[in-house]
C-alpha cells in the first residue's frame, strides 16, 4: 500500500460517492461526519477506519 493510498481525503471519497449507489435502492449516496447516507430511501451506512460500509444489513433502517 502506498503513502498515497492510505492518506485518503475526504474531498476524493466524495467524488468516489458521486458514481456509488445505495445497494438496496440504487439512489446517489451522500457523505455526511462519519456516515453515508442514501437521499432516496435514506438508509444510514457507517464509516468503519474511513472504509464505507455499504452492507444493507449494516445500516440503519430506511424511514418508512
Amino acid at each position: 500500500m502506498t503513502d498515497e493510498s492510505r492518506d485518503a481525503n475526504p474531498d476524493d471519497l466524495k467524488q468516489w460517492a458521486e458514481d456509488v449507489v445505495c445497494p438496496a435502492c440504487q439512489a446517489p449516496l451522500r457523505f455526511e461526519d462519519a456516515t453515508v447516507t442514501c437521499s432516496g430511501c435514506a438508509r444510514t451506512y457507517p464509516i468503519v477506519d474511513d472504509i464505507p460500509v455499504l452492507i444493507p444489513q449494516r445500516a440503519t433502517p430506511p424511514r418508512t
